[in-house]
């Protein structure tokens, strides 16, 4: 295999290697292995997950266009992926807080 192709696949598993954790997580969690303290709401982890790893995707797939390095796509998207997490966490707690 050419370089150029094994660093291609090697960034696009790095983009989707936290989608496939996603079934790793719900099988670790159904079957009673990892037991976050919340019982069978340890479910409702996963959504927050899940659209981490969609936001990780999409912001690593758009730095990545930009021909950086390898670690710094990386970094940046963990960054804005975590920092978009976190702003549409405190709009549902202030939306929550201003309906009661």
């Amino acid at each position: 295999m050419r370089p150029g192709i094994i660093k291609l696949l090697q960034r696009i598993f790095i983009l989707v290697f936290p989608l496939l954790l996603t079934p790793v997580w719900v099988w670790l969690i159904a079957a009673g292995h990892l037991n976050l303290g919340a019982g069978e709401k340890d479910v409702l982890y996963l959504g927050p997950w899940l659209l981490w790893a969609l936001l990780f995707i999409v912001t690593g797939a758009v730095i990545w266009r930009k021909y950086v390095v390898t670690r710094t796509w990386v970094l940046r998207s963990l960054s804005f992926s975590f920092a978009v997490l976190i702003l549409l966490w405190v709009v549902l707690v202030l939306f929550v807080f201003l309906m009661m």
